[in-house]
């Protein structure tokens, strides 16, 4: 009885649908009719043009849904109570709908519902009919691949293209390009091509002969916003066209922060840590395991001697600095053996002086690390202690919380002083001298160089670069890397403004703000990108600026697998994370192309990135 009674609510609320369905029979036709018109079109069916539509009559998809579930609940139940499912059925036949009408229903509540899957389907018949009907327009082509036509055929809002590191992409930008003109999408003036080379810019202008496309560099094209919306162009540093200019220059900025003694004690550190084995972290997961590499690596001082931290090394080198004469882990001047704790080797012994320092690796709540064992510790610190007293010997303390909170210097000085020791800083010839004799200045000059031009295309601050690098696994390296180059950057942004001029990356975000002002008009209803894999998040910026002023605009962007120039603050992840920056998208990759050892076109590309210095702090 209960179930005859819930059977007869599910009909009477499926003849409201019924009514309903009747009664706006123009609107579902409307919107059946709009889906199929563009379904049979002769173009590319996008994501975007799908979800527009989809969007539009999202309303209707909660009715759909609603009877649909009706339909099935009375099926379910007509089941269970045979003796009545014929009379209710006839009574519900003067009421349904058409079958035509039913027939559109069930598709539409299909698209809703599954909607790409269709469209994929759709779009795969219509390159296969593009490839057959357009045959002798491809053949003319300089010898494109089955999937080469497949892609420029492909019309996505947003497309990216993963090709093997030997293919040679420009038949492909070439091809798209002559493709889309032939369909007529677009016109000449309104294609942009942009190059990260100008060989690569002269190449495809060479290739490409339809008077009117725009083939550019990114630094050309954003000299070009610029000086349409402003009337000038800015003036660019000698630095920015000699890559030998400058390194000469950063290697000056180095130079002459040698008299700097927490500068070059912080190279010092950076050298023996990290330029010299910086590819090993990247086998670490945890801080632990870093912490415990790093103690086993060998730190030497200005004078060539290892030591057991970076605490001591920065004590080690400023005696060195500051012509201090010293003697490190020397045996203590009274026999002090015991058996408890063997000999006594203070740190550091200034005999000029008959003083003897001991560093305390402890916090101010005198906790140790957590690979030692704090209590035996402890003993051995009292212990130095009492030897001390007993012999009536000077002894110097300086602590883990000084070298932490970087007054260790400060305090070791004002320490001395109390007790007559003089210093006297050594010349800067002979500091750099045995900087270059611990590690390749040159080669800290280039990561500078590379970093720096990551940094100003980041669209960061420096305080947000900072905090990444805090919270990084390699936050050690990375916040020494980065007061390291703090100034260094002060030292080169000086320059630039002193001398009236900029460099390519305040190119591109003069160009950027340009376009966000409205200043300067995008005409462009494709931009194609030659070597996406070499973007930068300004370079991103100033793509997103054009496509917000021009939302019909569609990009066409080709990135050979894990390959990167090298340059202009490029971050691989790009690749890997093209969906995060460019919705809908479509990404196609050339699986045949991949070297015998591969499954995949994919690699590691944050690691492979961070084997050089911390590229994923721009992300």
């Amino acid at each position: 009885m209960l179930l005859f009674i819930v059977f007869i609510i599910y009909t009477v609320l499926l003849l409201r649908k019924y009514d309903f369905l009747n009664d706006n029979k123009h609107v579902f036709l409307q919107c059946y009719d709009e889906f199929i018109e563009k379904y049979e079109s002769d173009e590319y069916y996008t994501k975007n043009e799908y979800n527009i539509w989809r969007d539009e009559y999202n309303y209707l998809k909660m009715i759909i849904d609603d009877y649909k579930y009706h339909v099935e609940r009375i099926m379910e139940y007509g089941i269970k109570i045979k003796p009545f499912k014929k009379i209710i059925d006839d009574y519900l036949n003067i009421f349904r709908v058409s079958q035509e009408y039913e027939k559109k229903i069930d598709y539409l509540h299909k698209l809703f519902n599954n909607g790409l899957t269709v469209i994929n389907f759709r779009n795969k018949a219509f390159i296969e009919k593009e490839l057959e009907t357009n045959i002798e327009f491809f053949d003319n082509q300089d010898g494109l691949s089955d999937w080469q036509r497949q892609i420029i055929i492909t019309d996505e809002d947003n497309n990216l293209v993963v090709t093997g590191t030997e293919t040679d992409i420009t038949p492909i930008l070439v091809g798209k390009t002559r493709y889309i003109l032939e369909k007529g999408y677009t016109k000449p003036e309104e294609i942009l091509i942009l190059t990260f080379e100008d060989k690569a810019k002269d190449e495809l202008e060479k290739i490409i002969k339809y008077a009117g496309i725009h083939v550019r560099t990114f630094q050309c094209f954003g000299y070009e916003v610029i000086e349409q919306a402003s009337g000038g162009i800015p003036s660019l540093h000698d630095t920015a066209l000699d890559d030998a200019l400058l390194q000469k220059t950063m290697d000056g900025f180095v130079k002459n922060h040698i008299s700097d003694f927490k500068f070059v004690n912080l190279v010092n550190q950076y050298f023996d840590y990290y330029l010299n084995s910086m590819g090993n972290l990247y086998e670490f997961k945890t801080n632990e395991e870093i912490n415990r590499y790093l103690k086993k690596l060998k730190l030497l001082t200005f004078r060539g001697e290892q030591v057991k931290g970076p605490a001591e090394l920065s004590i080690a080198n400023f005696f060195y600095f500051n012509n201090v004469n010293y003697l490190y882990a020397q045996e203590y001047s009274v026999g002090t053996y015991d058996v408890s704790h063997g000999l006594y080797n203070p740190d550091f012994t200034l005999s000029d002086h008959n003083i003897w320092i001991e560093h305390i690796d402890i916090d101010d709540n005198c906790n140790t690390g957590p690979d030692t064992d704090r209590d035996a510790y402890l003993d051995a610190w009292y212990w130095k202690r009492k030897i001390h007293e007993k012999n009536n010997t000077e002894l110097i303390e300086t602590y883990g919380y000084e070298h932490q909170e970087d007054t260790l210097i400060e305090s070791l000085k004002e320490k001395l002083v109390v007790r007559g020791v003089n210093y006297e800083q050594i010349s800067m010839k002979e500091i750099f001298k045995r900087l270059s004799t611990l590690g390749d200045v040159t080669a800290f000059t280039r990561l500078l160089i590379e970093f720096l031009s990551s940094y100003k295309s980041s669209t960061l601050s420096f305080q947000e670069i900072e905090e990444k690098a805090r919270n990084h696994l390699l936050s050690q390296r990375y916040v020494l890397f980065l007061k390291l180059f703090k100034p260094i950057y002060r030292d080169y942004e000086l320059l630039l403004h002193d001398s009236g001029s900029i460099d390519f990356e305040d190119v591109i975000f003069e160009a950027i703000s340009h376009i966000e002002k409205g200043e300067y008009k995008s005409k462009f209803k494709y931009i194609l990108v030659d070597g996406f894999q070499d973007s930068s998040p300004s370079r991103i910026k100033l793509l997103k600026s054009l496509i917000k002023q021009e939302p019909v605009t569609k990009t066409f962007f080709i990135g050979r697998e894990c390959q990167s120039i090298g340059f202009a603050g490029n971050d691989l992840s790009l690749v890997t994370f093209f969906e995060r920056y460019f919705v809908p998208f479509e990404i196609m990759i050339q699986y045949e192309t991949l070297r015998d050892d591969e499954q995949t076109p994919k690699c590691d590309l944050v690691k492979t990135a961070g084997s050089s210095f911390p590229w994923t702090l721009f992300w």
